[in-house]
């Protein structure tokens, strides 16, 4: 499960590059699992589940941090990404989000619990809402308050519930 990434050109519509990591960064092989991209205005970073690693990038995916985690004793496995002001949020399969300072590329030891097997997570009117997917069994989104980085409650929907979306009116859609 070696992932990698590959960089596709809109001008010429040339995809030769077809592992941009590994080339960028002598060699360094992305991991196990790639399963989330996010890119900002300076920076890519990419979640490589099975690996247990965040690498943060630059645009041209030359490493400049990677952040690791561990709970209990076990690595976590980062899912999917949003950012809002100075922080970009990292989902964790072990049932945790947390927030990366994008400034210093740390991971800030507070971690909020939410449900099993956290995948996607999207930010509106001032909360942070985790779809919690239960390895397919999961039946609840996590609602976060974004200013106290604190769990308010638990909105039961249809079951293993992966994907969310919101609206340009702040309406949260849950797939």
């Amino acid at each position: 499960n070696d992932a990698s990434i590959a960089y596709y050109d809109k001008e010429t519509g040339d995809c030769s590059s077809s592992n941009v990591f590994e080339s960028m960064n002598k060699g360094l092989k992305l991991g196990d699992t790639g399963q989330d991209m996010l890119v900002t205005k300076d920076k890519i970073y990419i979640s490589v589940s099975t690996s247990g690693v965040v690498y943060v990038t630059d645009l041209n995916c030359a490493v400049i941090d990677s952040i690791k985690s561990e709970k209990n004793g076990q690595l976590q496995e980062p899912r999917s990404f949003t950012t809002y002001g100075n922080y970009v949020y990292v989902t964790y399969y072990d049932g945790f989000v947390g927030r990366i300072n994008r400034k210093t590329n740390k991971l800030d030891e507070k971690q909020v619990q939410v449900g099993k097997y956290p995948e996607e997570l999207k930010i509106a009117n001032g909360k942070i809402y985790v779809a919690n997917s239960g390895q397919m069994y999961g039946d609840d989104v996590s609602v976060i308050d974004i200013n106290t980085f604190s769990k308010i409650k638990d909105i039961k929907v249809a079951q293993n519930p992966t994907k969310v979306e919101v609206d340009r009116l702040g309406n949260i859609y849950v797939i």
